[in-house]
């Protein structure tokens, strides 16, 4: 085990003294007197590894902090990025709907049939007005002979009349 300093030095309180210091001369301490590591001692064994390893894991958590912070950084970077392209693409929407809106009224689409496609408007002579018939006059071009046919046209009437 260890060996102990088994003297009363300790408790000299002359040792303290400044004024009897300066007249003594300093003495050697003997060997017997002193304490000894052994070199099994607990201070001794692995207390370099412990240091290596704890700074290593320092170094890497360090390391993992460093870069955590560096992707942070670039995703906010690529967010503000992509932030400000939906900013323009919003703003460029916004301008194509206007001008969506402008083409559709009906200037600049008798404008467009005038000069882009060469489309003229009707003069009172080309208008011809024809009579449409009343949806309950029919006219037949020829009489049905057939029985089956006859019996089809009315099976298609009464489908007619009944909303089908």
């Amino acid at each position: 085990m260890y060996a102990y300093n088994k003297t009363s030095s300790a408790y000299d309180l002359s040792a303290f003294d400044t004024a009897v210091k300066r007249e003594r001369k300093p003495e050697k301490p003997r060997s017997e007197d002193s304490i000894k590591i052994h070199k099994t001692s607990a201070a001794r064994s692995g207390a370099w590894f412990k240091t290596v390893i704890f700074t290593a894991a320092a170094v890497v958590a360090a390391l993992l902090f460093v870069t955590a912070k560096a992707t942070i950084s670039e995703l906010s970077a690529e967010i503000g990025t992509s932030t400000s392209m939906l900013e323009e693409a919003k703003k460029e929407n916004t301008r194509l709907q206007t001008e969506l809106g402008n083409m559709v009224t009906l200037s600049r689409v008798d404008e467009i049939a005038t000069n882009s496609l060469g489309l003229q408007k009707t003069a009172k002579t080309q208008i011809k007005y024809i009579t449409v018939y009343d949806k309950t006059m029919v006219q037949s071009a020829g009489g049905e002979t057939n029985v089956f046919k006859r019996l089809k046209s009315w099976a298609d009437s009464a489908a007619e009349y009944l909303g089908f």
